[in-house]
């Protein structure tokens, strides 16, 4: 199955779609990342989407500005769904 992450900046609504590897890809502001966001509140290794058979989870790599999902700040891995 193939998975996308749509990111949405809380500025002016910008949507941008990034296809989501099949173990782990790595979020951050470093050039390796997998899912480049150049924004300075950024963590350099921000935060990381696993998947797992046939789910996909977010984890917080402990930066300090925090992971959000849908709003909600999330301490660990989470699961993630459609919407």
């Amino acid at each position: 199955m193939h998975w996308r992450l749509t990111t949405v900046t809380r500025t002016d609504n910008a949507r941008r779609v990034f296809a989501v590897g099949p173990e782990v890809s790595i979020i951050g502001r470093w050039p390796y990342s997998d899912i480049w966001l150049d924004n300075p509140t950024v963590s350099g290794e921000h935060s990381a989407i696993h998947q797992i058979e046939d789910k996909v989870y977010i984890e917080d790599r402990r930066n300090h500005g925090g992971t959000f999902v849908n709003g909600e700040r999330i301490q660990n891995r989470v699961e993630v769904h459609h919407g």
